[in-house]
């Protein structure tokens, strides 16, 4: 069973004799031992609950300390490690492992309000450990509904500024931060596994062949994809891009921009691949309205790619052949004709 992501109030609003083993049971009676494996509950005449997060007995809990779990879903965690530290824990086969590789990129700009990445690591179990700076302010998503209008546009004004100053972050290959594999730049392929790099346009396309043939149901007929991939727009320059500008990515102060958090799944992409992501549906309302000002801010400087847009739009509508809706057909009948 899918476990919920688990969102906790920030350390400093916590209760003080709560410790971290305490918040892991509260959440427990709350989310039917999502996070701890308490048999009997907080408060239980069992004194030997043990936390799995903090790894803690509740007979212990004389300790009140100021680390936090701040996040946890699944096997992935962040910490807050006192008031200016996070520290934050991947399962070894999850995410590019390249946070500190993007932290040195990013460094060379240091005008990009970014967390600066103090050390990255695995253990002996190929764990994945991140320890960073912890940027102020609070979530986009925190604070959106008591933003005013001028607020929200500003702030994405400068998320937009941001994104100039990350064009200008190039690679000479579609590559991960340290030069390796990275996730296809395939909107519509979340969650594929690293691949690459890709050192042309040409040769990413000849991988999306491979998808469209290979990954439907029966195989587009290879006139269909030569006719779609015609379609695609030139993907150089491969610039650094943040792949997930959801507004709980976003941390301000102030109705002011204090950083961009969550790198763990930035590359060397495509120069339209953030614009695109950005225009992707989002199932939050709150979300959807802060992309469409983004899109609009990128847009006004020169950063939107609509041509991209339309051609992931079109695979994707593809994706089920020969199992196609109304759309899926109109445009199967346009490129077998070469439209």
């Amino acid at each position: 069973m899918d476990v919920p992501t688990i969102r906790l109030s920030d350390p400093s609003t916590a209760v003080p004799s709560e410790c971290s083993g305490d918040r892991c049971r509260r959440f427990n009676r709350q989310l039917d031992s999502s996070i701890c494996s308490s048999a009997s509950g907080y408060g239980s005449s069992s004194e030997y609950d043990r936390c799995r997060a903090c790894g803690w007995w509740h007979n212990h809990a004389a300790y009140y300390g100021t680390i936090r779990l701040q996040d946890a879903v699944n096997d992935r965690g962040v910490w807050f490690i006192g008031s200016d530290k996070i520290l934050k824990e991947r399962p070894a086969d999850d995410g590019l492992c390249t946070q500190g590789a993007i932290s040195q990129a990013l460094a060379l700009d240091p005008a990009i309000p970014a967390p600066r990445v103090l050390h990255d690591w695995r253990d002996a179990k190929k764990q994945y450990f991140v320890l960073e700076e912890r940027v102020p302010g609070t979530t986009l998503g925190q604070v959106w509904p008591t933003l005013i209008q001028s607020e929200k546009t500003d702030i994405a004004k400068q998320v937009a500024e941001v994104r100039q100053r990350l064009r200008a972050l190039t690679a000479p290959s579609i590559q991960s931060a340290g030069g390796g594999a990275c996730y296809p730049p395939f909107p519509c392929y979340v969650g594929c596994r690293a691949d690459g790099p890709w050192h042309s346009d040409a040769e990413l396309q000849e991988t999306l062949r491979a998808r469209l043939t290979e990954d439907t149901p029966c195989g587009l007929p290879d006139k269909i994809v030569d006719n779609l991939l015609a379609r695609m727009p030139t993907c150089g320059p491969y610039v650094l891009t943040h792949g997930d500008l959801h507004l709980t990515n976003i941390m301000v102060q102030e109705g002011k921009l204090t950083g961009i958090i969550d790198w763990e799944y930035a590359a060397y992409y495509p120069v339209w691949l953030e614009y695109v992501l950005v225009s992707s549906q989002s199932n939050c309302p709150d979300d959807a309205e802060w992309k469409a000002l983004l899109r609009e801010e990128l847009d006004a400087h020169g950063d939107g790619y609509p041509d991209a847009v339309r051609f992931w739009d079109d695979v994707s509508a593809l994706k089920g052949y020969p199992y196609l809706d109304g759309l899926g057909q109109r445009l199967l009948e346009k490129l077998s004709v070469g439209e």
